[in-house]
C-alpha cells in the first residue's frame, strides 16, 4: 500500500475528520536532514514507491498537489504517501482565482505556481523535484522568500547539477536524466508514470540486490529502524497523586442522539488531517468583543507605488465569544492586495498571522508581527517591513528592513462561527509608507 490507508472518517460531522493508519518511519526531509542525500541505490527504489503511489492516487482520480519531503513516510517496507489536504478531483472545475496557488513552492509545478489548472503532469514535476532533494540534499529551485522561489519554479532552470548521470533506462534516461525529464516547465513534454516506471525498474537492476525482506539498501534500513526504534518507547505512566476529597460530580450532559464525545487510538490507526476548523477551536484563545462592521471602500498605499501581491501566514490561535453562536476564531486575510473573496481564499485567513504579504512578487511584506488584543474591535500589531530593491531582478534583489506598525479593525461574521477584520492598515514611517486595505477581505 504505498499511501496510508484511511481507517475512519466523519465528513459531514462538525468539524470535519479522518484518520489513517499509523506509519512507523520518520519522514523523508527528517531522513535527509539527519544523514543527508539518500545513496543512489536508495533514490531510484524512492523513485519506484513514489510513482507506484502516484499511480495509485491518479487511478482514484485525484491528484496529489503537495508531494513534498514532509509528506513522504519512509516505512521499512516502502515509502507512503500522506497528507490529501489539498488533494483535487482530476475532472473538477478548473481554477480560475489568480492566487489559488495551493501547495509548496519548492515543490510545486509552474502550472501551479500561476494559479492554472492542474492535472496528474503537475504531480509528475513535484516528483522530479523530491527525487532532486533526495539526491543532493536540497530543493532542485533553492530557498529563500516563496514568491522568490516560485519565479524560480516559472522562470528559471532546476539546479541538477549534483545529480549524478547513470545508470539510464530502456528510454536513455540516467537520474539526472529522468529527473529533469520530470521538470520540464511544459506539463505535456513530462514523461508518463508508466514511462517513468520503466525506466526505473530497468536502472534499479544495476544496483545489488537489497537483503530479502526488506525495501530499502543496508545503510537506509539501517537508519530507519533506528529511528523508529527512537519514537516507539513510550514513557511508562506514574501513578496519579491521591485526589483530594470533593463534592460528588455532576454526569456531563449527553450529545443529542446519545451519543458520547470520545477519542480513540488503536494499534494501527492514528487521528490525521482533522480539519482547519478543528484546529482553530483546540488552539484558541478565548477573547471577547461585538462585531464591528465597516463598508468596503478599496485600498490605498502612500508612497512609493506599489504592486499587488499575494501569500499565507500562520500563527497562534486566538478567538471571542458570542452569546447566540459560539465563535470558533478571528481571522484576517493575509493577502489583502489580492483580497480574499474568491474561492478557496480561506487558505490565506490566518489567525495572528506571522507575515502579512503586499505585493504579488513578494517583494514587500511585512513579517515578525507581535499582536496585542486579538479578538478585540481593534487589534494591532509592531512588526517589520521588508523592501526587496528588486535589482537586477525580484528574485535576486536585497531586502531593507523597517520597523512598521499593523491595525486591524472592522470585525465582521463569515461561515459558521468565524468573524474576520475587514480593514487593514500598515505604517512605517521609516519607510514613508502606509498601505490601507479595507476591500474584499472577508470571503
Amino acid at each position: 500500500m504505498p499511501t496510508a490507508p484511511v481507517v475512519g472518517a466523519g465528513p459531514d460531522d462538525t468539524p470535519p475528520w479522518l484518520a489513517t493508519s499509523f506509519v512507523a518511519g520518520p519522514s523523508l526531509a527528517d531522513l535527509v536532514a539527519r544523514m543527508g542525500p539518500l545513496p543512489e541505490a536508495a533514490v531510484w527504489r524512492l523513485a519506484g514507491g513514489l510513482i507506484e503511489a502516484l499511480q495509485a492516487i491518479h487511478a482514484q482520480g485525484l491528484v496529489h498537489r503537495d508531494l513534498k519531503p514532509g509528506n513522504i513516510l519512509l516505512a521499512a517496507d516502502g515509502p507512503r504517501v500522506i497528507d490529501f489536504g489539498i488533494s483535487r478531483a482530476l475532472d473538477g472545475t478548473s481554477m480560475t482565482a489568480t492566487r489559488m496557488t495551493m501547495g509548496t513552492p519548492a515543490y510545486m509545478s509552474p502550472e501551479q505556481a500561476q494559479g492554472h489548472a492542474v492535472g496528474s503532469p503537475s504531480d509528475v514535476f513535484s516528483l522530479g523535484s523530491v527525487l532532486a532533494f533526495a539526491a543532493t540534499g536540497r530543493a532542485p529551485f533553492g530557498g529563500g522568500q516563496a514568491f522568490a522561489i516560485a519565479y524560480r519554479v516559472v522562470s528559471a532552470d532546476p539546479d541538477l547539477s549534483t545529480v549524478t548521470q547513470g545508470p539510464y533506462g530502456p528510454h536513455g534516461l540516467g537520474l539526472r536524466g529522468l529527473v529533469a525529464a520530470c521538470l520540464a516547465k511544459d506539463p505535456a513534454s513530462r514523461p508518463t508514470l508508466g514511462q517513468l516506471i520503466t525506466d526505473v525498474s530497468t536502472a534499479s537492476g544495476a544496483f545489488p540486490a537489497v537483503q530479502a525482506g526488506r525495501f530499502w539498501p543496508e545503510q537506509v534500513a539501517a537508519v530507519i529502524e533506528s529511528r523508529v526504534a527512537a519514537t516507539s518507547v513510550l514513557p511508562v505512566p506514574q501513578a496519579p497523586p491521591p485526589m483530594p476529597q470533593a463534592p460528588t460530580p455532576v454526569a456531563p450532559r449527553r450529545r443529542a442522539g446519545g451519543r458520547w464525545p470520545a477519542v480513540a487510538i488503536s494499534a494501527g490507526a492514528a487521528a490525521a488531517a482533522i480539519g482547519v476548523a478543528l484546529a482553530l477551536t483546540l488552539s484558541s484563545q478565548h477573547g471577547s468583543g461585538p462585531s464591528a462592521g465597516s463598508s468596503s471602500t478599496g485600498a490605498s498605499v502612500s508612497g512609493p507605488a506599489r504592486a499587488p501581491g499575494g501569500g499565507s501566514a500562520s500563527g497562534p490561535a486566538s478567538a471571542s465569544a458570542s452569546a447566540s453562536s459560539p465563535l470558533i476564531a478571528v481571522t484576517v486575510c493575509s493577502d489583502p492586495t489580492g483580497g480574499c473573496t474568491y474561492a478557496g481564499a480561506s487558505q490565506i485567513m490566518e489567525i495572528q498571522p506571522q507575515q502579512i504579504y503586499l505585493s504579488a512578487d513578494g517583494s514587500r511584506y511585512v513579517d515578525r508581527l507581535t499582536w496585542a488584543a486579538w479578538g478585540q474591535p481593534q487589534a494591532t500589531a509592531t512588526g517589520t517591513l521588508r523592501i526587496n530593491d528588486c535589482t537586477p531582478s525580484c528574485a535576486q534583489g536585497t531586502f531593507s528592513p523597517y520597523p512598521a506598525t499593523v491595525t486591524l479593525t472592522g470585525l465582521k461574521p463569515y461561515g459558521t462561527g468565524l468573524e474576520a477584520y475587514s480593514a487593514i492598515v500598515v505604517r512605517s514611517a521609516a519607510a514613508n509608507m502606509t498601505f490601507t486595505y479595507t476591500k474584499d477581505l472577508v470571503p
